[in-house]
């Protein structure tokens, strides 16, 4: 019988919907800061405001905040 690897099976399906979920570079985004975090938004160099939506082009450091859970996508 085969033997089946649930764990690297939970893996791959954790990376296809990373990926799935991962925007491109350079594309334009809605994101919101989290409650508590005072960001800089590098584009404009203002703090981003708590719980406002705002756009921004997806860059290294966007994509770090939100792995980190900084920033959220909205929509």
């Amino acid at each position: 019988m085969a033997k089946t690897d649930l764990k690297t099976d939970d893996v791959a399906a954790a990376d296809q919907a990373t990926t799935a979920a991962t925007p491109a570079m350079g594309s334009l985004v809605q994101v919101k800061v989290a409650a508590g975090c005072m960001l800089v938004n590098n584009e404009t160099g203002a703090y981003f405001e708590p719980d406002v939506a705002t756009p921004v082009t997806v860059t290294t450091t966007l994509l770090r905040r939100l792995q980190d859970g900084d920033v959220t996508l909205v929509g």
